[in-house]
């Protein structure tokens, strides 16, 4: 009797997964055929045996949005010969009837046919000791929000108890220095007990979370000067760009040589407009919410110093003002130039040279 064995070698076979904790729904398909969705466990191992079983000899391409994994399943479909890549879930296309009724089976089944018709834009995947570094600026990032919410929350409870700012801390920049800690601990004996206790209480929450981002500050400062020290030190010479940017750019902004332009790197980190059309009408609703939103945030930061520091920027956030923009507006095309210094000298490794006024 003659056996035949199936074999799928120089076939390309596409594999849509949805990504759950307990459980991946998965859909196979090559050009000619196509598998019914099933359920597995969330292994890339268990996902590799059945393919082999199935599919021998093929070459295995798979895709999921990045979502609670991060990219902790990527790395294993990589190690496990399986290529993979990452997309953002506002890139997939679907129908309204796909959008109506959503369940597990469709997504990956959507998924499976956007990957095969090349529909999906792979987002970066960082390497995982890059991953480390970010590490760090989370947890800063984390303690930092900690402090600020434990000092509008005990700003809330003065006003809550109709206590007043002395007059030499009426300005808010005289707020939170030694002086002013000093005199909140004294506010206690206006207080009745259990507000005593409720701002002892988010007095020692302020510090430890300071406490907590100066020592993660001071770990990526070590990771900065160990791995990136020549990027470091160039990114200082531009202006607006401080420790703390210069840290971020270096440990969360990818080699240039991934950004095809200008246009690429500003839509990475989120620095394009968010446009509505129809017929003649045009909405601007501002940036867009897709990007790297703490990079943004800080090289926003670092051009509303920049302003000040270049003439050149300067200027053109004075011509920006008097053509009738608002300054938050102004201060995001000022980011956006900056954004292109900050480009220049990494791409070029020269350090930046102050613009003149003209």
């Amino acid at each position: 009797m003659q056996k035949y064995e199936i074999n799928f070698k120089e076939e390309k076979v596409y594999i849509g997964i949805d990504v759950h904790k307990n459980q991946w729904h998965v859909c196979v398909r090559t050009a000619d055929l196509s598998m019914k969705p099933f359920c597995q466990p969330p292994s890339a191992e268990s996902l590799k045996k059945w393919l082999t079983t199935n599919f021998p000899g093929g070459t295995y391409i798979s895709a999921y949005e990045v979502g609670f994994t991060g990219f902790s399943t990527h790395y294993a479909l990589e190690n496990v010969g399986i290529r993979n890549i990452v997309f953002n879930p506002g890139d997939i296309s679907d129908s309204q009837k796909e959008r109506s009724s959503k369940t597990d089976a469709v997504d990956c089944m959507k998924i499976c046919r956007n990957l095969m018709n090349g529909e999906l834009k792979p987002i970066y995947v960082p390497s995982p000791s890059e991953l480390s570094g970010r590490g760090y600026l989370g947890a800063r990032d984390t303690a930092v929000k900690k402090r600020q919410q434990s000092r509008q929350r005990i700003k809330s409870l003065l006003y809550r108890n109709g206590i007043s700012y002395p007059k030499e801390f009426r300005e808010s920049n005289k707020h939170w220095t030694r002086l002013f800690n000093s005199w909140l601990e004294s506010v206690a004996n206006e207080l009745g007990g259990g507000e005593v206790y409720r701002l002892s209480s988010l007095l020692e929450d302020m510090r430890f979370a300071h406490l907590q981002s100066l020592e993660a500050g001071r770990k990526i400062l070590s990771v900065v000067h160990q791995w990136h020290k020549e990027k470091y030190e160039l990114l200082l010479t531009v202006p607006g760009v401080g420790r703390h940017t210069a840290s971020r750019i270096c440990l969360e902004l990818p080699d240039m040589s991934y950004f095809k332009d200008e246009d690429h790197l500003a839509g990475y980190i989120g620095f394009v407009p968010d446009v509505r059309s129809s017929d003649k009408t045009v909405y601007v609703r501002g940036i867009s919410y897709r990007g790297r939103r703490m990079l943004r945030s800080a090289i926003i930061e670092a051009a509303w110093r920049a302003i000040s520091k270049d003439p050149a920027l300067g200027m053109a956030y004075t011509r920006y003002i008097k053509r009738g923009l608002k300054p938050n507006n102004a201060i995001i095309r000022i980011a956006r130039k900056v954004l292109n210094r900050i480009r220049f000298v990494l791409r070029t490794g020269q350090r930046y040279e102050t613009s003149t006024a003209r």
